[in-house]
């Protein structure tokens, strides 16, 4: 390649509708965006941790005036700010809920939907209170508040005398056969 060939831009990536940014070829496998090389040409090198932003958020509009030096978040920001952010253009949450002023809890800059807590909170509910019966078949009987065993106290109280007499029983055999 030499010095004096003007250099023809294709739309970088495999987005071929015009909606990505404008690359250039400078050799094999070397490909950099324009954005970046007019950047790093007419203002300076690019700094550590910066992102070639575009002001207007249109990426085929790469004049001086309209690029600047910013961060990942400031990348984030004008995404959400030039309407084309995947999350924040959404309305409605997976379950097909509104995001609105009464539905929309923020936390931590994040958007999370009330209804789908709700919901969440039910089945929570629903889950612990299963955990809370006894797992005797046949049994009925709530266990006791707290308790991280599986059996009601009737229940483990017959299960503890089985235990109790099964052992005496096998204690009982066991010096029976060793006596002779």
């Amino acid at each position: 390649m030499t010095s004096t060939q003007i250099l023809r831009p294709y739309w970088a990536g495999n987005d071929r509708h015009r909606r990505g940014h404008l690359a250039v070829s400078l050799g094999r496998g070397n490909a950099f965006k324009v954005h970046t090389l007019v950047l790093e040409a007419f203002e300076c090198p690019r700094p550590p941790g910066k992102l070639g932003l575009h002001q207007d958020g249109r990426p085929d509009n790469n004049r001086l005036s309209n690029l600047y030096w910013g961060t990942y978040e400031d990348n984030l920001r004008d995404a959400v700010k030039h309407g084309v952010h995947h999350w924040a253009n959404k309305t409605k949450c997976p379950q097909d809920h509104e995001y609105n002023e009464e539905n929309t809890r923020m936390y931590h800059g994040r958007r999370y939907c009330k209804a789908c807590g709700l919901e969440r909170g039910a089945r929570a509910r629903e889950a612990k209170r299963a955990l809370a019966l006894c797992q005797t078949e046949g049994c009925q009987n709530l266990k006791s508040p707290g308790d991280r065993l599986r059996y009601c106290d009737s229940c483990r109280d017959v299960a503890r005398e089985r235990k109790r007499v099964a052992a005496a029983e096998r204690s009982r055999r066991w010096y029976a056969e060793h006596k002779k």
